[in-house]
């Protein structure tokens, strides 16, 4: 009899820990709200990997990316966006769905990418990727996510972020 060996879902870890973070954020920082994970699988198709819904702040969608960035695809400094754009059935981009949902809802959008190896988390506003695929871009940069993120352990103020950064047009 062979033992099975666990697959480790790393994308799925990254999903529990962000939502963790978020809501010990939301706590220290005397904040109303809960992030929670929007349901997967099964016969229900996922919007959005999770959801902070917060009186003080604003109701915000995140998907979350977890990306070993050396080595393969990644290795030259630029993600490709079709391996985050994945494309259904109905030939709709991910991130094209999610961005309905954010405007229909009213939510705030953030694209959160975990860079495995650097061991460092990065949180994009969705409209930023959501424009680049409409305009046609091909790749993002690690430069360009940089540039245009809120780093989780900056200094920075991720309340002011979020409002001024990730709203959905």
């Amino acid at each position: 009899m062979t033992k099975k060996t666990q697959v480790i879902d790393e994308g799925k870890e990254f999903e529990e820990w962000l939502c963790s973070y978020l809501n010990s954020w939301l706590a220290v920082n005397n904040k109303r709200g809960l992030c929670y994970s929007f349901p997967d699988g099964g016969n229900q198709i996922q919007r959005i990997d999770l959801l902070l819904d917060s009186l003080d702040i604003c109701n915000v969608g995140i998907e979350c990316k977890s990306i070993f960035e050396l080595g393969g695809s990644f290795s030259n400094g630029k993600i490709e966006l079709t391996m985050i754009n994945r494309t259904g059935r109905d030939r709709v981009g991910q991130v094209e769905r999610q961005h309905q949902f954010l405007k229909n809802t009213g939510r705030f959008g953030v694209f959160a990418i975990e860079l495995r190896h650097s061991k460092e988390v990065y949180l994009l506003p969705h409209s930023y990727l959501f424009d680049k695929i409409a305009c046609g871009d091909q790749t993002i940069t690690f430069d360009e996510i940089y540039q245009n993120s809120y780093r989780i352990g900056s200094n920075g103020n991720l309340e002011l972020f979020v409002k001024n950064k990730c709203g959905v047009n």
